[in-house]
C-alpha cells in the first residue's frame, strides 16, 4: 500500500455524470491486483473531510498509470469531475485483497 501525492493526468467524460480519470502512479500501477480500490483525498482542506473510495478500473504500467471510473453523486466526486490534468490528489492504494476464482462453466449467458 502507497500514501502519495499523485498527479490527475487524463480527465475524460464518458457519459453524462460520469468520468474516466487516469493517475501517474507507478507504484499504484505496477502493485494493483483485480478487485483491488484506491482511497482519494479530494482536497487538502478539511471539507469534505473523508476520502472517497473508487475501484481501479485498469492499470498502464508502461505508462506507470492507472485509471478509475467516477459517477458524480455528491461534492466530492463533482470537484474531482471537474479537476483539470495536472491537479494532484492525496491517493492511498491499492487496498483490498481478493485471491478467489469464480467458476462460471454451469451458468447461461444467453
Amino acid at each position: 500500500m502507497y500514501a502519495q501525492a499523485t498527479q490527475l493526468t487524463k480527465r475524460e467524460q464518458v457519459a453524462p455524470g460520469y468520468y474516466l480519470l487516469e493517475f501517474d502512479c507507478p507504484q499504484i500501477a505496477t502493485a494493483a491486483q483485480p478487485g483491488q480500490f484506491v482511497h482519494i483525498r479530494v482536497t487538502g482542506d478539511w471539507d469534505p473531510l473523508l476520502r472517497r473510495p473508487f475501484s481501479i478500473m485498469g492499470t498502464n504500467e508502461a505508462a506507470s498509470s492507472f485509471q478509475v471510473l467516477i459517477r458524480t453523486v455528491g461534492r466530492g466526486t463533482q470537484m474531482l469531475a471537474e479537476a483539470q490534468p495536472g491537479a494532484e490528489f492525496d491517493i492511498m492504494g491499492p487496498l483490498g485483497h481478493w485471491g478467489g476464482t469464480v467458476d462460471l462453466s454451469g451458468y447461461s449467458f444467453a
